[in-house]
């Protein structure tokens, strides 16, 4: 006996809420291009919340602000660890609204920590990026000047 397999979700199940000219709002007055969702991966809440979070914020942005701008309990003393400020409260809502709309078992929490984990990934990337270009100018400023590298 022959079954027919179930047909596959949508990668894309936004559409619902897009309008006549290709925007679809996510909440909280926050609304994205069509295409540029099309380009998330839905297949699971983290995909999506890092996909929204890479859509709604710059890479700068995602890596000199946190999720809430409150200081972790145990991030250490205000020497060791400065509180940086929060992302817009207006557009992380609209994530949190959005992912948790599309996957109702992922909890606000769930979507905090992915999103608190999206900047940390862009604080250490920026550092990194920094520390090269620190120690790119310091070669560059060591190299012998006037000097031929052919001789």
């Amino acid at each position: 006996m022959r079954t027919t397999p179930p047909t596959a979700m949508p990668a894309f199940r936004g559409f619902e809420e897009s309008s006549s000219d290709g925007v679809v709002h996510l909440g909280e007055g926050i609304a994205v291009c069509e295409e540029q969702l099309r380009a998330v991966k839905w297949s699971d809440y983290r995909k999506l919340t890092r996909g929204l979070a890479a859509i709604l914020f710059s890479p700068t942005e995602l890596a000199t602000c946190s999720v809430t701008g409150q200081r972790w309990s145990r991030a250490g003393t205000a020497t060791e660890r400065p509180v940086k400020p929060a992302l817009d409260k207006a557009k992380v809502q609209a994530i949190i609204s959005y992912v948790t709309s599309r996957f109702p078992s992922v909890d606000v929490s769930s979507v905090k920590q992915v999103l608190a984990y999206k900047c940390k990934e862009n604080s250490t990337a920026l550092k990194m990026k920094s520390i090269r270009y620190i120690c790119d100018r310091q070669d560059t400023d060591t190299s012998p000047r006037g000097e031929s590298e052919d001789k």
